[in-house]
């Protein structure tokens, strides 16, 4: 059935062609622009631009991977000093331990 009409298109003049594909884009073009208006009337309905504001940032957050990501960046970034000074206790030797070292290489060298 489809097929058919195409069919039959493909054999009118191109200037035909053209207003029709021009018909059909406007066509759904404005089925379109109804339906968002509908949504975005049912939405705005009694609220205003702050209200409005307040609900694009919570949904942004729910919506957004890069919200997580940025999130997350920010946790590993502030907590980053704090487990480096951690790392460094753990690999710089304590005075006691470097004594023992050099003690005992001092003695296995003798």
């Amino acid at each position: 059935m489809i097929l058919d009409k195409i069919k039959k298109l493909q054999q009118k003049p191109v200037q035909t062609r053209k207003k029709i594909a021009f018909g059909i884009s406007a066509g759904v073009t404005i089925i379109i622009f109804l339906i968002w208006l509908s949504v975005f009337n049912l939405n705005s309905n009694n609220m205003t631009a702050e209200d409005l504001q307040k609900e694009a940032d919570k949904n942004l957050d729910l919506v957004s991977p890069f919200s997580k990501i940025k999130k997350d960046l920010t946790q590993i970034f502030e907590k980053a000093p704090e487990k480096f000074e951690n790392l460094k206790s753990l690999i710089t030797p304590t005075n006691s331990s470097q004594e023992s070292f050099e003690q005992s290489t001092s003695t296995n060298s003798e």
